[in-house]
């Protein structure tokens, strides 16, 4: 009898693990499937920015979009960005509202991976004050702004002091400022500015709230900011937490060149 109960108790335990994995499975495969999507999407838009040069026994990749290509591709493409030592290299898009882009590609396509996208009502030329950047981080992968979370480990941030944004206008190579653990009602999301001591004072909030901060030389009130902001997976995937990257946007004329 004891044999007979224990073989009820095992074979249970077999179908209760065995429901866990199915259950997982079928929450993952869509997921694997919106990654595969979003790679295909990577891979043509990439087509339409990096630039290979064959020189001896070396291939160097350049950044060098083309912008009409990319803007027939979608009209709400409006800049790029390259983090160096990151995934983060994608297409920056800007819709209507700040939904679309949450579930979208950068190319319009559904993917619940979504794109980069900047704010609605910023200027899509970066020339506001603060220009905030949205990204999605992805618990199954690297993509989009999850590597953002790279810059809270101190060394990381103290070796990668730059971030890259391309317009149709202009480059820059952008100061990183400050890495920030937060919530979606922080005042670092403030996008509107009446004068310089609203701005110096907002200087003076990013610099005291930040976990991690570098001080760059010459920042002053009429700097343009960019921030990335995205999920903080420490706390799970529908918390109210973000990890905010504060960078100040210099103009850049020399080639990107990406590293490999």
């Amino acid at each position: 009898m004891k044999k007979k109960k224990r073989n009820w108790i095992y074979n249970l335990a077999i179908l209760f693990f065995l429901g866990i994995m199915i259950f997982s499975l079928w929450n993952l495969i869509p997921l694997l499937i919106q990654e595969k999507e979003d790679h295909d999407t990577q891979k043509k838009v990439e087509q339409m920015v990096l630039v290979e040069d064959k020189k001896e026994e070396e291939t160097v990749i350049t950044l060098q979009p083309d912008w009409e290509s990319l803007q027939n591709a979608n009209s709400d493409i409006v800049g790029w960005i390259y983090v160096p030592d990151t995934v983060i290299n994608y297409p920056i898009v800007q819709g209507k509202d700040n939904d679309f882009y949450l579930d979208h590609s950068s190319l319009g396509a559904s993917n619940l991976i979504g794109a980069i996208f900047l704010d609605a009502n910023a200027s899509s030329d970066f020339s506001d004050f603060q220009s905030i950047i949205y990204g999605h981080s992805v618990i199954s992968s690297s993509e989009m702004f999850t590597q953002v979370a790279s810059f809270a480990d101190a060394s990381f941030f103290e070796s990668h002091p730059y971030l890259y944004i391309l317009t149709p206008e202009q480059t820059y190579r952008c100061d990183i400022l400050a890495l920030t653990k937060t919530t979606s009602d922080s005042d670092l999301y403030q996008t509107w500015f009446g004068n310089d001591d609203q701005r110096l004072s907002y200087l003076q909030l990013l610099y005291a709230q930040g976990d991690l901060t570098r001080e760059v030389e010459d920042l002053n009130v009429h700097d343009p900011l960019i921030v990335l902001s995205t999920c903080d997976l420490d706390y799970g995937l529908n918390s109210d937490h973000r990890i905010l990257l504060h960078a100040r946007l210099k103009v850049w004329d020399e080639t990107i060149i990406l590293e490999q």
